[in-house]
């Protein structure tokens, strides 16, 4: 069952590719009339669209609906400190060598920021579980501050647990419903079987916007091309 979007946008792709199939006519016809005696005094014939008006029928066949949910800020500070203190107990390091210790928590500051952009323009925590394995791959770096011995620590254990007391830290601030992808029929013969009442009729209006390369040079004589509406 095809979505709304991808046939609506099925449809317009087809109409572009009909003008590029055109364009490659005119070429033909360009080329051909060049070779006339009398044809390469005219004018090359080339099709452009103004408007296309289309009444489209489709039945709508599923409404899927999704919660969207919103999150409150992350508190930064607070964050960066749990995770420093639950990394330095996990791993056994009651001591880190200053440099280490900074550069651990230069790593977090950094990949906190990263997690709360994420949170907040995607509104999806899954980047949390990414977010705690990045954290650990900064161990190399921290195991030999400990003894100097091999790690027996399983990493992916320590992510999890993370991951697991930082979902405490973020808060949902509000959850609400959404429309999501709308399937539809659109076969003319199962519309025919359906009431007359049961379809939408959809009024589309496309217009052509065409785009032409520019070419300009510059002041250091370089060659410039922009696409630029025609």
């Amino acid at each position: 069952m095809p979505k709304l979007n991808e046939y609506i946008g099925s449809i317009v792709s087809s109409i572009t590719d009909a003008r590029t199939m055109s364009d490659i006519q005119t070429v033909k016809v360009a080329e051909a009339y060049a070779k006339h005696n009398l044809l390469k005094h005219f004018s090359i014939p080339r099709m452009k669209i103004d408007d296309i008006e289309m009444t489209i029928p489709v039945a709508l066949d599923e409404l899927n609906e999704k919660i969207e949910t919103v999150y409150e800020p992350i508190d930064n500070k607070k964050f960066n400190t749990i995770v420093y203190r639950e990394l330095v107990n996990k791993l056994g390091l009651s001591k880190l060598k200053a440099d280490i210790s900074q550069k651990l928590r230069d790593k977090i500051s950094k990949q906190t920021q990263i997690l709360e952009q994420n949170i907040r323009i995607e509104g999806d925590i899954s980047y949390l579980k990414s977010y705690c394995t990045d954290i650990l791959t900064f161990e190399n770096e921290l195991l030999p501050a400990k003894d100097g011995t091999k790690s027996t620590t399983n990493i992916q254990e320590i992510a999890q647990y993370l991951e697991k007391i930082l979902m405490q830290e973020i808060k949902i601030s509000s959850q609400k419903k959404t429309i999501g992808d709308l399937n539809v029929v659109v076969e003319t013969h199962k519309l025919k079987e359906l009431k007359p009442e049961n379809l939408i009729h959809i009024k589309l209006r496309i217009r052509e916007d065409s785009l032409e390369w520019d070419r300009y040079e510059k002041a250091d004589g370089s060659i410039e091309s922009k696409l630029l509406p025609e």
